[in-house]
């Protein structure tokens, strides 16, 4: 089939605000088929004028011969979005990829992973959202929470995990918007000084009072506080006491002299990011309350947020794994870790979608 150039796309294309389009966009309007041309010449009489978001009643560009634009509105063009039938753009299963090479599968009971730049036809009612709930939240927001806290501490590389505690002398540990406002300048001041890169979950005392935990990179000098972790208390101890009971230290307990709002202590972190990565995920849990009105705080330069990921189909009965459901759709997980670990049914999945999990040395 002959192809036509369009005049039309390059006319949208060299206008301004057009960032939103996709690509394929532009290249599916310069590109019109001769044959769908010569169709056209058949209708055009009852459709070469119409209303459209070009502004006012124009002269169809697809139909008219001179194929030319007049004031051409570009502000209502980046809303435009792409529609096709669901089963060509939505996929009921999705593979998220992470650097330690332990991946993840999901597969919905439908199809409901959407290809970027697409947009179904169909018209989805909005179901309107419980107002004046303060501080608590749906639990399918918890969810959503965990999972990027999840994500994020998993895509970076930090070095300690940090508790930050606030002192009552220095600031109202009871005033979420005072600490916020602090703690965001704090933030802010040492990802561009020392280059920090953190993700940082508030949390209540059981009196109220507010203190953080979390994860942090940067260039910083941190100072040994004497304490150790051992296995045989919850808390850090002396290193005397530790020596003296003959209690293996497991890691040494350091303080942030950065942090002056109150006490700090850091405790490096030993790659295993797996571990690390459900640990700080369960600081968002079911009780948890958006303190700052966010679940968490998280930036510095180069902070990966959201893992690449790939859709797929697949028969979700053939997964044999444990079913959840959340508003009627029913949902299974799969760690993708060690090839040698998966079970015939899991590899005969990947082998036929052409995914290759490689085997730890």
């Amino acid at each position: 089939m002959e192809a036509l150039q369009c005049p039309l796309a390059d006319t949208i294309s060299r206008k301004r605000g057009l960032g939103n389009l996709p690509h394929f966009f532009l290249l599916s309007l310069r590109t019109i088929s001769a044959e769908a041309c010569s169709s056209m010449e058949a209708v055009r009489p009852s459709l070469s004028l119409w209303p459209c978001a070009w502004g006012g009643v124009q002269r169809n560009p697809l139909l008219d011969t001179s194929h030319r634009l007049h004031s051409l509105r570009c502000d209502l063009i980046p809303k435009a979005r792409i529609h096709a039938p669901h089963m060509d753009v939505e996929h009921n299963a999705k593979i998220s990829f992470y650097p330690d090479g332990r991946h993840k599968l999901l597969v919905a009971s439908k199809p409901i992973f959407k290809e970027e730049g697409w947009e179904k036809p169909e018209f989805k009612e909005k179901i309107p959202k419980p107002q004046n709930r303060g501080e608590e939240v749906r639990e399918d927001s918890v969810r959503r929470a965990q999972q990027m806290v999840f994500d994020i501490s998993r895509l970076n590389h930090f070095d300690y995990f940090i508790t930050w505690t606030l002192d009552k002398e220095k600031i109202d540990r009871y005033n979420p918007a005072e600490i916020s406002k602090k703690l965001k300048k704090f933030l802010n001041n040492k990802s561009q000084r020392n280059d920090l890169k953190y993700l940082i979950i508030p949390e209540y005392h059981k009196d109220g009072a507010i203190h953080m935990h979390g994860l942090i990179s940067g260039d910083f000098e941190m100072v040994d506080s004497g304490t150790v972790i051992v296995k045989e208390r919850k808390k850090p101890v002396r290193k005397e006491l530790a020596e003296e009971m003959g209690w293996a230290a497991l890691k040494t307990v350091y303080n942030m002299p950065q942090w002056t709002l109150g006490s700090s202590t850091a405790i490096e972190l030993d790659g295993n990011v797996q571990a690390i990565s459900r640990y700080i995920a369960k600081y968002v849990s079911k009780e948890f309350r958006k303190i700052f009105g966010n679940f968490y705080y998280a930036g510095g330069h180069g902070l990966e947020r959201k893992p690449p990921t790939q859709l797929y189909q697949i028969s979700y009965t053939e997964l044999n794994e444990k079913e959840y459901t959340k508003f009627g759709t029913g949902y299974k997980y799969m760690e993708l870790g060690d090839y040698s670990t998966l079970d015939d049914n899991a590899r005969g999945i990947l082998e036929r979608i052409g995914v290759y999990v490689a085997n730890e040395e």
